[in-house]
């Protein structure tokens, strides 16, 4: 599986669950929707994770959430597509 079939697959996973959740503020969804779409481009995690700590910073936890969010969910996802890439073959 290459990386753009990952990436693409991430997507998809990715809209689904962008209708079916609910978050807390619209700063929220705003920052997880930026995160992903980061993700999606090649953005290293560990940037991302720097930017959690530069709002944490300046005490901006929905900011902060919705990156994490997005961080944790991304990872989770791209773990679960490789796993079950034998069965999409």
């Amino acid at each position: 599986m290459t990386y753009n079939e990952v990436t693409r697959k991430l997507a998809r996973q990715l809209e689904t669950i962008l209708t079916e959740w609910d978050f807390d503020t619209s700063i929220e969804r705003d920052y997880f929707i930026l995160t992903c779409q980061d993700i999606i481009a090649g953005v290293p995690l560990k940037e991302l994770y720097v930017s959690i700590n530069l709002f944490e910073e300046l005490e901006a936890y929905e900011e902060c959430k919705g990156i994490l969010l997005a961080c944790q969910l991304c990872t989770t996802l791209t773990i679960q597509i490789y796993l079950n890439k034998d069965n999409d073959e």
